[in-house]
């Protein structure tokens, strides 16, 4: 979630689906969502991956 509370998901084999997350309501809104936005959560999503997949990211031992 963005700091405006934009939420990016992507599902395989589904288009990207965007969402704003309302507090009060606590519920995911149907909203667009810059395409920065996008690109950024897209990148991010990839880099974790990535750093699990070579071993730079090791979850911590209680977790």
């Amino acid at each position: 979630m963005s700091e405006d509370n934009q939420v990016v998901v992507f599902l395989p084999e589904q288009p990207v689906q965007t969402y704003k997350y309302d507090f009060e309501q606590d519920i995911l809104i149907k909203n667009e969502v810059d395409s920065v936005v996008i690109k950024r959560t897209h990148a991010n999503a990839l880099w974790r991956s990535l750093a699990y997949k070579e071993g730079d990211y090791k979850p911590l031992a209680n977790y």
